[in-house]
């Protein structure tokens, strides 16, 4: 599952990521009714796996194309959280701090002309 990943000809090349190592596998399954599903099964981190996550995607027409992106992208975000909590901890923002801008003010209905029939 690594060389799929990491390989030279792995089919989910595009998941590589220096910071948040994983491992997984591609695939495709028929549909006889359109487009192929795509799904994509990894974990990770490869040195001391905590998640593993699977994404299939119906007529994403392949695991490289469709469930790699999005698998990938799940894991990467547990592994991360887990790792560097500290990027994920809400900030309180002081009142004051605040740039809300105030919501306009909604429009008074017109009303239409009533027609009068002679």
């Amino acid at each position: 599952m690594e060389q799929v990943v990491w390989g030279s000809s792995g089919t989910a090349r595009r998941q590589q990521d220096d910071s948040c190592k994983i491992a997984g596998k591609t695939g495709t399954a028929q549909n006889s009714h359109g487009d192929d599903h795509g799904w994509f099964i990894c974990y990770g981190p490869i040195d001391n796996p905590m998640y593993a996550c699977c994404a299939l995607i119906e007529f994403g027409k392949s695991g490289s194309g469709a469930g790699g992106p999005v698998g990938g992208a799940v894991l990467r975000y547990l592994i991360r959280r887990e790792l560097y909590p500290e990027l994920y901890e809400k900030k309180a923002v002081a009142e004051e701090d605040q740039d809300v801008p105030t919501p306009p003010k909604k429009a008074e209905p017109v009303e239409e002309p009533s027609e009068e029939v002679e």
